[in-house]
């Protein structure tokens, strides 16, 4: 796994949903398939519930289930709960097919990321790696493809981070960032 694809946080590595799948396509990725299991509703809580299934050259099989619901992904997410489930059971099912134990980003509860420089528990800890330029133009590329405008994307990161620019991101919050992105379907063209 290439280290820009690992991201440190409270001393745990977490890996980003695009390097899973890059991995996934250098093992031999033959398909991937979602399974529905529940639409987010008010019984339920609007917790949508999706299953994947990985197969890889040679027939293997591993899967993943992802759930998504309004207490654990962001404001912005929250309109997009079957799709973020669906990321979510692919990420659990590519990290299973390419032998990965790390937790995917996409997995993590996104609500409250916590501040550069302290932990969840708000004790400092290791100085937080910030954005790369790579990683920033990577945003750049994704809001471009999903039809964001810069005003959407400001947007976003005052909502998501309480923060103005892209640069002022750590990589763990970038990393979300291109991980939200990525759960957006491409923009229709005319």
């Amino acid at each position: 796994m290439e280290k820009r694809h690992v991201i440190s946080l409270q001393g745990q590595e977490f890996v980003t949903y695009e390097g899973l799948l890059g991995e996934a396509h250098a093992k031999g990725l033959k398909a991937v398939r979602t399974h529905v299991v529940q639409l987010p509703d008010a019984s339920n809580g609007q917790t949508a519930v999706v299953t994947a299934e990985v197969e890889l050259e040679g027939g293997k099989i591993f899967t993943g289930i992802g759930d998504a619901n309004p207490q654990n992904v962001n404001s912005m997410i929250a309109k997009h709960l079957l799709r973020m489930a669906e990321t979510r059971a692919k990420a659990r099912a590519f990290r299973d097919a390419v032998n990965i134990g790390m937790t995917s980003v996409v997995e993590l509860d996104d609500t409250a990321a916590p501040l550069a420089g302290t932990s969840l528990a708000g004790t400092p800890n290791a100085p937080v790696r910030l954005a790369t330029p790579k990683q920033v133009n990577k945003v750049a590329a994704e809001m471009a493809r999903v039809g964001w405008s810069e005003k959407d994307g400001r947007d976003y990161l005052l909502k998501t981070f309480n923060k103005l620019s892209r640069s002022e991101l750590t990589s763990l919050e970038i990393s979300r960032f291109i991980d939200h992105l990525a759960a957006i379907p491409e923009k229709a063209t005319a």
